[in-house]
C-alpha cells in the first residue's frame, strides 16, 4: 500500500467515523442530566476500550484459520449492528430543532459554531495535538516491536494490554473528573503524556515500552470525557449533532494521518526520530492546554472585576 492511498483511506475512515459517531454523542447529552455527563462519556469510551482488547483477540484467532471467515465475521457482525440501529425507537427528537439539511451544511454549522466559540476552539486544538500523538506513538509502537523481531502474538498481548490500560483509565473517569477542575485536568493530562513519551522513545523496539505509554495514556480518558461533558454544556441542544460532528473530525484529522507521516519519517531517518516527532506532537497538545487556562483565568477574573 502507497503513502498516499494510506493517507486517503486514513482520511475517509475519520470521516465516516466522525459522522457515525456524532448522533451517538448528541443522543447521550439528550438523556444524561448535565452532571453525568463525564461518566458517561467514560462509560462510552469504556466499550470502545473492551473492544480493543477483544478485537485483536479473536481478529488474531480468526485469520489464522482463514482470512475469508475474518471477513465473514466483520461483514456479518456490522450486519448486525445495522439491524439493531434499525430496530432503535426515536425519542430523541429535540424541541426546538433547526431545520434538517445536508451534511455539508451541517458541517459548515458546526464549523462556525465552534470558531465563534473561544474555549471549544481551545479545546479543539488541545485534542487536535494530542489524537497527533497517540496515533503515531501507538503506529509505531507496533512498527518498532515488528522491526525487532516480535510476532504478531506478542504484539497483539502489547495492543490489549495497552487496551486494558486505556479501559482502567476509562473507568476512573468519575473519581479523576469529580477531583481535578477542567484546566488542570487537561494540563496534568498533557505533561504526562509528553513524559510518558519521552520514556516511551528511549525505550523505542524494546517490550517494557509499552508500559510508559500505557502510563502516559491514563488520564486521557478523563480528559477527553471533561473535553466532551464541556463542549456539550455550552452547545445549544439543537446543533450537539452538528457541533460534535465537526468537532471530532476537526480534533481527529491529525490522527488519521499521523501514522502514515511517522512512518514515512521511521522509514528516511530513524523509529527514534520519529517518536521524537510523537513528543513535539505533545507538547503542541501540552502548549495549547497551558494557554486555554491561562485564557480562562483571564476571562473569569474580567468577569469578577
Amino acid at each position: 500500500m502507497t503513502v498516499p492511498l494510506f493517507l486517503a483511506l486514513s482520511a475517509l475512515s475519520t470521516a465516516i467515523g466522525a459522522y457515525t459517531s456524532a448522533p451517538e454523542l448528541a443522543a447521550i447529552t439528550q438523556i444524561v442530566p448535565a452532571h453525568k455527563m463525564e461518566a458517561a462519556s467514560g462509560n462510552y469510551q469504556a466499550r470502545m476500550y473492551v473492544a480493543t482488547i477483544v478485537g485483536p483477540v479473536i481478529g488474531g484467532l480468526l485469520l489464522g484459520w482463514s482470512a475469508s471467515l475474518l471477513y465473514t465475521v466483520v461483514a456479518s457482525a456490522s450486519a448486525v449492528s445495522a439491524a439493531l440501529l434499525l430496530m432503535l425507537d426515536d425519542p430523541l427528537s429535540v424541541p426546538n430543532r433547526v431545520d434538517r439539511s445536508g451534511f455539508l451544511r451541517d458541517f459548515v454549522a458546526g464549523w462556525r459554531f465552534v470558531f465563534q466559540e473561544r474555549f471549544i476552539r481551545g479545546m479543539l486544538f488541545i485534542q487536535f495535538w494530542s489524537n497527533v500523538a497517540v496515533s503515531g506513538a501507538l503506529f509505531l509502537m507496533i512498527m518498532s516491536l515488528r522491526q525487532a523481531g516480535n510476532s504478531p502474538g506478542i504484539i497483539g498481548l502489547v495492543q490489549c494490554a495497552i487496551g486494558a490500560g486505556g479501559l482502567l483509565g476509562a473507568l476512573l473517569v468519575p473519581v479523576v473528573t469529580a477531583q481535578m477542575r477542567f484546566t488542570m485536568l487537561q494540563i496534568c493530562s498533557k505533561a504526562i503524556l509528553v513524559a510518558g513519551l519521552v520514556v516511551t522513545t528511549m525505550l523505542a523496539g524494546q517490550l517494557v515500552m509499552v508500559v510508559p505509554l500505557g502510563l502516559a495514556l491514563l488520564l486521557s480518558p478523563s480528559a477527553g470525557a471533561s473535553v466532551f461533558a464541556r463542549v456539550a454544556r455550552l452547545t445549544p441542544s439543537g446543533l450537539h449533532g452538528r457541533v460534535m460532528n465537526f468537532h471530532k473530525l476537526a480534533s481527529t484529522v491529525g490522527g488519521s494521518i499521523s501514522s502514515a507521516a511517522v512512518g514515512a519519517m521511521a522509514a528516511a531517518l530513524s523509529t527514534t526520530a520519529a517518536f521524537a516527532a510523537t513528543v513535539v506532537g505533545a507538547c503542541g497538545s501540552l502548549a495549547s492546554a497551558v494557554i486555554l487556562s491561562s485564557a480562562d483565568r483571564r476571562h473569569h477574573t474580567t468577569s469578577a472585576m
